[in-house]
């Protein structure tokens, strides 16, 4: 189960994998997508970097991603997985689109090294919006071959399978007696369903065959960018450069007039903390999510001034402080 901090932070789900290579590697290798939990199959793109290699090889918004390498995928385990290969590799990603299962061939390359200047977001703040609620398992899975179905790899944070006597290598042949013989079908047997209702899983375990009742749980909301394309991009003036949170003439003056920042500004701190603090984004966004309030302090023309942001004007500065 991801700890309550990495949940967070990936419920906002801000983090463009670059790919989360060490800071010590010169050519990181490079995916170019943003993303989140789907909560039952694995990581949903829900931003793509201009003329990445996700781009170049036609992953597309909305695409599930389960898999690399016929490894599994996690959000918490993608990073590290591209880490360890190098720029030039060729990888292979099970995706689930539109309820269909398919392999996506991805050539990484080596991270741009302007990476992180410019900042996908959409043209303006009103395009952050929250997604309500779904019904939920609470599970993560992956493709089983023997036996065919799929198999149970992780648990979200008080997963109803997981309440209801489903445990991990368990796995799920059919779902309300819909056969479930990969991840897409999974999200098929899902869909239409609401919060409170009851399923059925047939499952197998250890060699036995066994049935698993389930009363569908509710995700939690999260923020995500809507109908993001590569055409919205833009940077809001907003650099990480040598430890310093810095604001340059941005490209478009809304975001920066609407929460009251300015060129020259150089952001010090947030929520009272410095930004070498450890932690500082994971931290920021708790606090940010609970309160709905993040403090920005500024040093502006030899002057230190606080500034009172909410979550959605918040993210661009989470955004590029989680990305470095």
């Amino acid at each position: 189960m991801l700890p309550a901090r990495l949940r967070l932070f990936w419920i906002v789900g801000f983090l463009l994998i670059a790919a989360v290579a060490t800071a010590q590697d010169e050519n990181p290798p490079y995916l170019g997508i943003g993303l989140q939990p789907d909560g039952e199959v694995g990581i949903v793109v829900d931003s793509i970097y201009p003329d990445s290699p996700a781009e170049l090889a036609d992953l597309q918004i909305g695409d599930v991603i389960y898999s690399l390498n016929d490894e599994p995928v996690l959000p918490m385990t993608i990073g590290e997985q591209i880490s360890q290969m190098q720029a030039g590799d060729v990888i292979q990603l099970g995706v689930v689109r539109q309820g269909e299962g398919l392999t996506v061939e991805v050539t990484l390359s080596a991270r741009p090294t302007d990476f992180g200047a410019i900042i996908p977001t959409p043209e303006s703040l009103e395009d952050v919006v929250v997604q309500a609620p779904r019904p939920r398992l609470g599970l993560a899975v992956v493709p089983s071959d023997d036996p065919v179905g799929v198999r149970v790899i992780d648990f979200g944070a008080d997963s109803p399978a997981q309440t209801a006597g489903v445990q991990l290598e368990d796995v799920i042949t059919a779902i309300n007696e819909m056969p479930t013989t990969g991840p897409a079908d999974l999200q098929e047997a899902l869909e239409g369903l609401a919060v409170g209702d009851r399923v059925t899983l047939a499952i197998i375990r250890a060699g036995e065959t066994l049935e698993v009742e389930v009363e569908l749980g509710e995700s939690e909301a999260i923020l995500r960018f809507e109908n993001l394309t590569p055409d919205q991009v833009q940077a809001f003036g907003l650099v990480y450069q040598d430890g310093r949170l810095l604001v340059e003439e941005p490209q478009d003056p809304a975001y920066l007039e609407s929460v009251g920042l300015q060129a020259g500004d150089e952001i010090t701190a947030l929520n009272g903390q410095a930004l070498d603090t450890p932690d500082l984004a994971f931290d920021s966004i708790t606090q940010t999510m609970q309160t709905d309030a993040l403090t920005v302090t500024v040093e502006r023309e030899g002057e230190t001034v606080d500034i009172t942001l909410t979550l959605q004007q918040s993210l661009p500065i989470l955004m590029v402080l989680s990305s470095n």
